[in-house]
């Protein structure tokens, strides 16, 4: 046909030419020349085998019939050259022919020889035509072959393809069976109760220790099929929940004998919800421990083989244990018999030897598991038609692709079972054809499911960034409970908040949504922390909510969590730090400048003219509002509070951090029956009051019991007949109950209850309280109302139903909000949190409407003070100083002066003129909204004092916040290297010059004088205290470098100082700093100090350069006792401002620091609102005196014109 080239390639590319077939079809056999059929010979001689039909149909199924029409063809050609010369003697004759029959009459005679010529001619031309028929025949038939093997071969493309890839896959799979059947065994058996990144980390580890590449669960026991079937059944498409259904059915598959019982620890219930749906066909009892069928139940279940799922096993019931160890010999245990256990208590109380044969399954919510769960919830609520279309979706994608899934099978049986030649099996190829179409249909459908899947994922993309802040936002308000053990919540809380958000801002962008659903997050969990509180959970919610916020390690900086290894030395740091920054604001600004060197530097801290009025004045600075925060922090700490508060309200976008008012009554319309409303009370509040009247008002029968030893059954008599009945019940005390509390838990679960009933709880916060508990129910929390103003507005709003009022109860109502406000003020206000609350206010008002009624208006004031001070509010009291001060407001108020108007209550506050409700209430209002600390006779600055002290207490709460619980439990050298090296460095500088690491702890000399014994033991303590230390850090350097493997203590012991705390091991050695820098440092300034002074005493004494203040002054005491040879019993302290005493034990001691005043020796004022809060006192000269001489210095010093000149301690 023209082509010379005969190799395979060239034949292919012959055969792939469009029109090839009708080619060979009408192929004239007369064109072949002789030389290519000489070259066609020498090939079929040369490749005989090749042409043989057992040979070319191996090679290819078209190849066995092209063999054979090559051979013919040039067989048929041999023919053709054959009779060639016959058909030029053909032409010769018939021209004779007619030459004969013209001269037939001449040539008469030899007629009989032509006739008998031509009918040979005759047979041999029908020979030809024969043979020529018949290869026509042959050359039909190989055609129809060719074109069956094409089909064929074209419908059978894809499968190839697929099958020859899933070959493939099995025949790698098969190579690394026996490694993933481990990783399997080992994932089920050890990692199911494992958090998701706990499970991703030992599993990268076990894969590189047995030498996979990678190991997936799901791929390698689970299919795809599966996974959209656990969908269809309601179960979230996280990994977790995924790989966690594979294991229970993993687990299912096996002999009950042989297979662990099934522990799904499941917080949120989405998983039991998907357990009833999972074993819907199958005989399934639902229990519960504390039900009183539930031996019955188990009994039925084992006898006739029923699954049995026992919830909310917070511990395992002794009847249990023989199931589960599998010591069933004696049990008539059916085969089809199953138990599932589930909790919602992820610490749930299972012993050891029962956890060996349980399998506890984690199906605790994560962000992404959550966040899916809020696309859902927004679905329904907007856009409720791409929710069906999602499940229609997924139903059909199912479908089809088990459709396809049959079709293959369906092609390969086929083809196993076919008989004889495949290509002659007509029935065959219809039944192929017929199932390719089939495929081709399902695989568009599968394609264009595929395409109304992306578009349905776009679709929902629109509620995925703002589902994944949500479920950012829940877990940081989880971390709360770090800090409080009732800052609880729960998923359906998050969940009615989303769709809360949603319905009031549907038509706005994804970032005012945003913002709207972080403060109804935080208006909604502001109620339900107390108001010290508040500013954590707003800074904690922003720092999470705006990262863009903060740059690299400024966060850290607020916090805490940095260490610097460089200048120790306080001194030395104080060199490069301008010189008008204050000693005690110098390592905070040089932490600053270590910390974050770029801000710094564009502070020009050296140009003292632009920071003299900061913070009040702004600095002209590009800097972002949390720079501003840090500068604050690092030289004004006494505003730090207003800082942060102005800083958080500015980012949550609101204008207090205080929700709005709430009254009890508000919460009936949100809570449901089966939602208790728990009321967290603090010292001084108690809501039953407001209880009462709303039960009155509303007209509800309502009861109350006051938990304690005892009241148990009783309690759950009246919660059993509340619930049947419809009525209140209020549970007071469940902190002095908490034993109890999982009881009423199940219970609470367990009662039908009423539509019309209600359960109040109250409580204090405890540690112990349970979390499920708290996290199941609607949260408050119940205390005074911040500020004086708002204290008398509560006390009023108690008394309204008066219409006069007499003008004392206006001053006993003044005195109880300042005794309770001041306790903003600790220690300054009160030494600690009195409980003040309304029964001392009761108890005070009638107390005095019993003195008006009898002495009319010559009130017995002293009578009403001294009930007061000794019977009501001072019986409260436990510090004399605190007993002084309630003494000190009975007596400045409960007087004529101040009730006749001459005189003013505090700071020109004058009680009201008259007795007329209205008139007290119109003086409240004119009070300011911010107290004043004149209210309380505190110093002018005791809000900026009180602001450094909150601030500190705020940093500490949030450095506690920001730690991951699983952050540092693992050992990771480098990550140990990165945050411990500053630690560490900066503990060998501080070593470099000193010999106490090697040095033998020195031994004390008994036999010297009380004072220097004193200085050698410290000296001798921090000796031991400096080689305790080094021993904990070189340890850690020696895990660090690798030669020493890291123990349970080593890593407990580096997690603390990795998380900036000290640990408790050094701090029960000494109560030093909780900062493990600071700590150390302090340490070693101290012995430094103490080395100095064993040696030589200097009698000017710094209190902060010894480890134990106390037992200096026990030393000097007996000192003192053997150098004027009097007994101890008969020393007392004496104190001198600037005047030496003539006593040979004398000590000065300076540094000492006063607060809220300033003094110079001899005169003291109040501190101005400006003053630090701090000032150094002048130098204090203290020795021991006889009692005599000091009675005797005390009637010649304290005269009456010379109060302020001498001071007693």
């Amino acid at each position: 046909m023209g082509i010379q080239d005969t190799s395979w390639n060239s034949m292919k590319t012959f055969l792939s030419k469009r029109g090839v077939k009708e080619d060979i079809r009408c192929f004239e056999v007369r064109n072949i020349t002789r030389e290519n059929r000489e070259s066609v010979e020498t090939l079929l001689i040369e490749k005989k085998d090749s042409f043989l039909a057992k040979t070319a149909k191996r090679a290819s199924v078209a190849a066995a019939p092209l063999a054979a029409w090559v051979t013919a063809n040039v067989k048929y050609s041999q023919v053709l050259e054959k009779i060639k010369p016959l058909e030029r003697e053909q032409a010769n004759l018939l021209r004779n022919l007619k030459t004969a029959e013209n001269k037939i009459g001449e040539l008469s005679t030899g007629l009989k020889t032509v006739d008998k010529t031509v009918e040979d001619l005759k047979k041999r031309l029908n020979l030809f035509t024969k043979e020529a028929a018949e290869i026509e025949i042959h050359l039909n038939k190989a055609q129809e072959t060719i074109h069956a093997a094409e089909s064929l071969v074209f419908k059978l493309d894809e499968e190839y393809s697929r099958w020859k890839h899933q070959l493939n896959e099995l025949s790698k799979e098969l190579k690394i069976l026996p490694q993933n059947s481990i990783l399997a065994s080992a994932f089920v058996t050890y990692l199911s109760s494992c958090s998701q990144d706990i499970r991703r980390s030992m599993v990268i580890e076990w894969t590189k220790l047995i030498g996979l590449e990678e190991f997936t669960l799901m791929n390698f026991l689970g299919s795809e099929r599966q996974q959209l079937t656990w969908q269809t059944q309601g179960l979230p498409s996280e990994k977790l929940l995924m790989e966690n259904a594979l294991i229970i059915e993993t687990l299912s598959g096996m002999d009950s004998e042989n297979s662990f019982c099934p522990l799904l620890m499941d917080p949120s219930s989405c998983a039991t919800e998907w357990m009833k749906n999972y074993l819907s066909g199958h005989n399934v009892e639902v229990t519960s421990q504390t039900s009183s069928k539930f031996n019955t139940s188990l009994d039925l279940a084992i006898r006739f083989g029923k699954v049995l799922v026992v919830q909310d096993v917070d511990y395992i019931d002794p009847v249990l244990f023989t199931i589960l160890r599998g010591d069933t010999n004696q049990l008539d245990v059916k085969s089809s018999f199953r138990l599932f256990l589930t909790t919602r208590n992820i610490q749930a109380d299972i012993e050891s030897h029962i956890s060996a044969v349980i399998s506890k399954i984690n199906f605790t919510t994560t962000e992404a598991g959550l966040a899916q769960q809020l696309v859902q919830c927004a679905l329904k609520l907007e856009k409720p038609e791409l929710e069906i279309r999602q499940q229609d979706l997924l139903r059909r994608e199912e479908e089809l692709k088990l459709s396809l899934d049959q079709l293959q099978q369906n092609v390969l049986q086929q083809l196993a079972s076919s008989e004889g030649d495949i290509l002659q099996n007509k029935e065959l190829l219809r039944s192929l054809n017929e199932t390719k179409q089939s495929s081709s249909d399902i695989s568009e459908s599968l394609a264009e499911s595929s395409k109304l899947k992306a578009n349905l994922i776009t679709e929902c993309g629109m509620y995925q960034p703002l589902a994944e802040y949500a479920s950012k936002l829940y877990f940081s308000v989880g971390n709360l409970s770090k800090i409080n053990n009732m800052y609880q919540i729960s998923i359906p809380t998050i969940l009615k908040l989303f769709q809360k958000t949603l319905s009031s801002c549907s038509n706005v962008d994804v970032i005012t949504k945003k913002q709207k659903f972080l403060q109804a997050v935080y208006l909604y969990f502001a109620r339900s922390v107390y108001k010290s509180d508040r500013l954590i959970l707003a800074l904690h919610l922003v720092h999470n909510s705006f990262s863009n916020l903060f740059k690299e390690k400024e966060w850290d900086l607020l916090i805490g969590h940095v260490i610097t290894e460089d200048k120790a030395n306080i001194n030395q740091i104080k060199k490069d730090i301008p010189s008008w920054i204050s000693y005690d604001r110098s390592y905070d600004v040089y932490l600053l400048q270590n910390t974050l060197p770029e801000l710094y530097n564009q502070l020009y801290l050296e140009k003292e003219d632009i920071w003299q009025q900061f913070p009040q004045k702004p600095v002209p600075m590009n800097l972002t509002s949390f720079q501003h925060v840090l500068l604050v922090q690092a030289l004004c700490p006494d505003l730090l509070h207003s800082a942060l508060t102005d800083f958080a309200l500015q980012n949550l976008g609101l204008l207090v951090l205080s929700p709005p008012p709430l009254k009890l009554s508000q919460l009936l319309s949100e809570s449901s029956v089966s939602e208790p409303i728990l009321i967290i009370t603090s010292p001084g509040s108690d809501p039953s009051e407001e209880l009462r009247n709303l039960a009155k008002n509303l007209k509800v029968k309502y009861n109350e019991v006051s938990l304690g030893e005892g009241q148990e059954l009783f309690a759950l008599q009246l919660f059993v007949e509340a619930g049947t009945q419809g009525n209140w019940l209020c549970l007071k005390n469940l902190h002095l109950m908490i034993s109890w509390l999982p009881t009423l838990e199940k219970e609470l679960q367990n009662l039908e209850a009423h539509p019309s009933f209600k359960l109040w709880l109250t409580t204090e916060p405890n540690d112990k309280f349970p979390s499920m508990l708290a996290s199941c129910c609607l949260r408050v929390v119940y205390e005074a109302p911040q500020g004086v103003k708002r204290n008398l507005r509560q006390t009023y709003n108690s008394w309204e139903m008066y219409k006069e009022i007499n003008k004392s109860l206006f001053i006993l109502a003044w005195f109880h909000a300042i005794v309770q406000e001041r306790r903003i003020y600790i220690p300054q206000g009160w030494t600690k949190a009195y409980e003040f609350n309304d029964s001392d206010l009761a108890a005070a008002v009638q107390v005095l409407l019993t003195r008006l009624n009898k002495d009319g208006k010559n009130i017995r004031w002293d009578f009403i003070q001294g009930l007061c001070e000794s019977a009501i509010y001072g019986a409260r009291v436990e510090n004399s100083y605190d007993l002084k001060v309630i003494s000190s407001y009975l007596r400045l108020y409960f007087t004529d002066s101040v009730l006749s108007g001459k005189q003013f209550l505090t700071h020109s506050v004058v009680i009201p003129s008259t007795n007329d409700f209205k008139e007290h209430i119109k003086t409240i209002e004119r009070l300011p909204e911010i107290d004043l600390p004149e209210f309380f006779g505190l110093s002018p600055n005791i809000d900026k004092i009180w602001q450094r002290n909150r601030s500190k207490e705020i940093i500490h709460y949030l450095k506690d916040l920001s730690y991951t619980d699983h952050k540092y439990t693992k050992f990771d050298r480098s990550e140990w290297h990165v945050q411990l090296s500053p630690l560490l460095n900066l503990w060998k500088k501080l070593n470099q010059t000193t010999g106490y690491i090697k040095m033998k702890v020195p031994v004390v000399n008994e036999i010297l004088p009380p004072i220097s014994i004193f200085f050698s033991r410290e000296f001798s303590f921090g000796v031991f205290l400096i080689q305790a230390i080094h021993n904990d850090l070189a340890n850690i350097s020696r895990v660090i470098k690798g030669s020493l493997l890291p123990d349970k203590d080593i890593i407990e012991f580096a997690t603390l100082l990795m998380q900036l705390k000290t640990p408790d091991k050094w701090l029960k050695l000494w109560q030093g700093s909780t900062n493990p820098s600071l700590y150390i440092q302090s340490v070693m300034s101290k012995v430094e100090a103490m080395d100095k002074y064993k040696d030589h005493i200097n009698t000017t004494l710094n209190l902060s350069d010894v480890f134990h203040s106390d037992i200096f002054f026990s030393a000097l005491k007996q000192q003192s006792s053997r150098d004027m040879k009097i007994p101890v019993n008969d020393l007392v302290l004496s104190c001198n401002w600037g005047d030496c005493h003539t006593t040979k034990s004398v000590f000065t001691l300076k540094g000492i620091q006063l607060e809220g005043a300033i003094f110079d020796g001899e005169n003291i004022v109040l501190n101005h609102e400006n003053v630090s809060d701090f000032i150094t006192a002048p130098l204090l000269t203290i020795s021991w005196v006889s009692k005599v001489r000091k009675l005797l210095k005390w009637f010649i010093n304290f005269m009456p014109n010379q109060l302020n000149k001498k001071i007693l301690i």
